[in-house]
């Protein structure tokens, strides 16, 4: 009796194990499909990356910058479903890339790999950014820094273009929407969101720029369809879940919510998870000048 009650909590423990393993998550991945000489890739904490004459696809970490130098361009794929491409001379960096664990490769791998939530932050501060994210979950979040402001969307396929006049100090951006809904907020707190179909054009300083909504043009709609040309191109690899795995980093620690981090805390000693959460914007700071009256006739006398 006693023998089969420990065979029973051997059999609890390791099932509990498995869900905890299964509702973990890990540092996602992504897959260079195309790219064109001038572009130059750097991973967090390292060195440039070589990629001259690459056999494509070729994997690259769920964190890494890429610059990409004028009529140069590169398309990606995340683990997590989602397509990019950055034409120069421009920008970008993946600075969070976090999901859920792959299903393993078999006939439901797709499948299963749309239920899989993901968390991306990027910053993009110049160039031509166009993504694809309609495959996403539902349940996934992605934040796309920029100097003007940031992009949130969901399930949507939109582009962005940003130039900087060094000499003037004048930014041009514009930002369209073809599928789905994007987000953008300004530095000064305000809000537009842009329904398929839409574009927003603007130009003049970081802080203060003048914004137009308006109709997406002839140019947005030829620039969609080149890039999904490309996406449908290399669509066969990116169902491909085993060339992403070596490069996902499984031994990152899970990010924990509160009641998981607390029960943590109560268990063995050792260093305990960094948590990154999204914080709110500050509120602008007002500059104040202090002025001091002149002594009266009494204080003057005094000193």
């Amino acid at each position: 009796m006693k023998r089969s009650c420990l065979k029973l909590i051997v059999f609890l423990l390791t099932l509990s194990n498995v869900w905890g393993n299964a509702s973990g998550w890990i540092q996602g991945s992504f897959l260079v499909h195309e790219i064109s000489d001038g572009v130059r890739f750097s991973e967090l904490g390292a060195t440039d990356l070589a990629v001259s004459h690459p056999d494509l696809p070729f994997g690259l970490g769920g964190r890494f910058s890429c610059r990409a130098d004028s009529g140069a361009a590169v398309v990606l794929s995340a683990s997590n479903g989602m397509f990019l491409q950055l034409s120069g001379p421009g920008e970008f960096g993946v600075e969070r890339f976090e999901q859920t664990k792959l299903a393993e490769d078999g006939p439901q791998a797709m499948t299963l790999r749309e239920d899989n939530r993901s968390r991306m932050l990027f910053s993009f501060r110049s160039g031509h950014l166009c993504m694809d994210t309609r495959e996403l979950n539902e349940a996934s979040q992605l934040a796309v820094e920029t100097p003007l402001g940031r992009i949130t969307a969901d399930r949507a396929l939109w582009q962005m273009r940003i130039a900087f006049d060094q000499r003037s100090g004048i930014f041009n951006f514009e930002l369209a929407c073809s599928v789905g809904r994007v987000r953008f907020t300004d530095q000064r707190g305000l809000n537009y969101a842009l329904r398929a179909g839409q574009r927003l054009s603007g130009a003049g300083g970081w802080a203060n720029p003048g914004i137009n909504v308006v109709e997406v043009t002839e140019n947005d709609q030829e620039t969609f369809e080149a890039f999904l040309t490309r996406r449908e191109k290399a669509q066969a690899a990116a169902n491909r879940i085993e060339l992403y795995l070596p490069r996902i980093d499984s031994v990152a620690s899970p990010v924990l919510g509160p009641e998981q981090e607390r029960a943590a805390s109560l268990g063995k000693g050792g260093p305990r998870p960094v948590i990154i959460e999204y914080a709110p914007r500050p509120e602008t700071l007002t500059p104040f000048r202090a002025e001091i009256p002149p002594p009266s006739k009494g204080q003057a006398d005094t000193f």
